[in-house]
């Protein structure tokens, strides 16, 4: 599953498009991160970056710490975002990182995020 604002650039390319990748990154990656939230140009984003085309035809980002290949399957309103849900026909887990996650406005991993929650006096 994966949620895009309507108001993104790329909306109607996951929305209309029949297949997908998730490419999870890590610590370490978060200029590529930024990249692909649209801090460049959309036609810009995979000039900088190594990929292949996964078995559904989506790009599958070389450098990548795990994907994640769907076909699209459904799109559900979610007010102001597309909820876009895929059957995952391929996916892989390449790299021994944890997953970078953007949380609470800044880059952190699972983990941290997690600490970082239960640490905090509103937590208990």
């Amino acid at each position: 599953m994966i949620s895009v604002s309507k108001n993104s650039k790329t909306h109607e390319a996951f929305t209309c498009s029949d297949n997908f990748a998730v490419n999870m990154l890590s610590p370490g990656q978060e200029q590529m991160a930024d990249n692909f939230a649209g801090k460049i140009p959309q036609e810009e984003r995979f000039e900088t970056v190594s990929y292949r085309v996964s078995v559904s035809g989506a790009p599958i980002l070389v450098s990548a710490s795990a994907y994640l290949d769907c076909r699209r399957w459904r799109v559900y309103d979610g007010g102001d975002h597309s909820i876009i849900i895929g059957e995952v026909v391929d996916g892989d887990v390449t790299g021994r990182l944890p997953p970078l996650v953007y949380y609470n406005r800044r880059y952190t991993t699972v983990a941290a995020a997690y600490l970082e929650a239960v640490m905090s006096p509103d937590f208990w």
